[in-house]
């Protein structure tokens, strides 16, 4: 990619819909999978860029084709009521098959038969399932998902997403957060290096350091979160004070290096070009007496939604401020203005962090993905 080529909605990224037992034809149904739609269309469902992503689907007649991403996904077990068949879907799901699947729409969902709910299950919704826009050897980009050994997604979705042939998998260990999604750490950006595209990363170390400037600067007594809806409003000093709340956000740290140290293997970035946000993290268990993980205790700035290639919807951070100027805010602001990005701030404490998600999590995007060669026209990546 040539430099200072724009990148189309920051990453563009698609998935063929193929039988993940081998014997079917390109663009058949997975078995346990139901489509609906006109003329039998097939959406091939975002699993693309948490940023700016896109997915797409041949839909016959559409004058424009255009991809629905939606994070809110529903969880293995959920199934559309068509032919008889009983109706498990949950909430997100029904919105999707009720609002979204029309005209040149379908809805696709993909599952273990049998498999009960559980936490685990949080790993299937689309939040998790994203990718990384072309590089050299992969000419269609590559799936991006999160997994471990001991948490992973339903073994049937992650069969469908391999099944496809057109972006190999890279996964990243998620296990150690709460929710365990990729969009909660990584976003790709805009930059201006050869290839047009890096990764904005959450940096838990210079929230800590940001939180330190502050008190230097007199300001230790100064509340994050001033002016919201959450009880919870720490002043600087106090968060400081808080050894184990520091020594949480190293551990945090140390996961995100690991992630990071996979993503430079496998897609040749350099580690001086990533953009670094703040955001800050807390452990926490959803049940008394659950599993514990990390979620992010700041708005997670990296859990948004790139609005173009150029334009990026973050949440606020509502971080220390100094001069009346929000730290958080400049430092990412700066960060991400070094590759053209400009970011839109997006005050979502009520609606979704509170909730355990942001910006990216909550919102659901159409995309123009008309022009240039159709992906399933493509030959497969294997």
């Amino acid at each position: 990619m040539e430099r200072g080529r724009r990148v189309p909605a920051a990453g563009v990224a698609a998935v063929r819909l193929v039988a993940a037992s081998g014997g079917g034809r390109r663009g058949a149904v997975p078995a346990g999978c139901d489509v609906h739609g006109r003329h039998g269309a097939v959406v091939a469902g975002h699993l693309a860029a948490g940023h700016g992503r896109t997915g797409r689907g041949e839909r016959s007649g559409a004058r424009r084709r255009r991809a629905h991403h939606a994070d809110a996904a529903a969880r293995p077990g959920a199934v559309g009521a068509t032919g008889g068949r009983r109706n498990h879907a949950s909430r997100s799901a029904r919105l999707l098959f009720r609002d979204f699947r029309g005209p040149d729409a379908a809805v696709v969902q993909e599952f273990t038969p049998g498999r009960a709910p559980s936490g685990v299950d949080l790993q299937n919704f689309t939040g998790n399932f994203e990718s990384v826009p072309p590089y050299e050897g992969h000419p269609q980009g590559r799936v991006l998902y999160g997994t471990a050994p001991r948490r992973a997604p339903d073994p049937a979705f992650v069969r469908m997403v391999e099944a496809q042939g057109v972006q190999p998998a890279l996964t990243i260990d998620t296990s150690w957060l709460l929710v365990g999604h990729v969009d909660e750490t990584v976003h790709v950006v805009r930059a201006g290096n050869e290839r047009g595209w890096t990764l904005a990363v959450a940096d838990p170390r210079l929230a800590v350091d940001l939180l330190r400037r502050a008190q230097r600067a007199g300001e230790g007594g100064q509340r994050l979160f001033a002016g919201t809806s959450t009880e919870r409003k720490p002043t600087v000093d106090a968060l400081l004070a808080d050894q184990g709340f520091l020594a949480g956000n190293e551990q945090a740290a140390r996961h995100i290096d690991d992630q990071i140290g996979v993503l430079l293997r496998e897609t040749g970035l350099s580690r001086g070009g990533l953009v670094r946000v703040p955001v800050l993290y807390a452990t926490i268990s959803a049940d008394r007496g659950g599993p514990e993980g990390a979620i992010a205790y700041s708005p997670g700035v990296a859990n948004g939604l790139s609005l173009t290639g150029r334009d990026y919807a973050a949440p606020d951070p509502h971080g220390p401020k100094v001069r009346g100027r929000d730290l958080f805010r400049v430092e990412s602001e700066e960060a991400l203005a070094a590759g053209g990005v400009r970011v839109q701030w997006v005050e979502n404490v009520a609606w979704s962090h509170l909730a355990g998600g942001e910006v990216h999590c909550a919102t659901n995007a159409l995309r123009d993905t008309s022009g240039g060669t159709p992906w399933w026209r493509t030959a497969p990546s294997r």
